[in-house]
């Protein structure tokens, strides 16, 4: 059976959808070194942590108030979006999260800070 032209037709949009791409208009921007985010961390042991505006960064850590670092996720291309969730428990204590960006340049990179906020757990 001969496809119609209707059929036809509609794999030819998919297929340039799918060389093309798509965003949506709630896919996370990207991060630059200008950008600034307010962050917001939830409630529990393992909170989630979400920064606005949502974009995509290099890494989230977390400190306690002694300036150790407890926790953090990360990749080396600005790939993480919001939220993330704190996978290791947290006692109880003071801790400051950061949103962090890196920024490439001239075959190095510098890791700025976006935002940030401490935090009582």
């Amino acid at each position: 059976m001969k496809p119609s032209k209707t059929h036809s037709f509609l794999v030819l949009l998919c297929s340039c959808s799918l060389a093309i791409g798509c965003s949506s208009a709630t896919e996370p921007e990207q991060c630059n070194q200008n950008s600034k985010v307010t962050v917001s961390v939830g409630a529990g042991p393992t909170p989630e942590i979400s920064w606005s505006p949502p974009c995509y960064v290099n890494s989230v850590d977390i400190k306690d108030d002694g300036g150790n670092f407890i926790w953090a996720v990360g990749n080396d291309y600005n790939e993480i979006a919001p939220p993330v969730r704190v996978s290791t428990a947290l006692s109880t204590g003071n801790y400051t999260v950061r949103v962090i960006y890196r920024n490439y340049h001239a075959g190095t990179h510098d890791d700025l800070v976006l935002g940030g906020k401490s935090f009582t757990r």
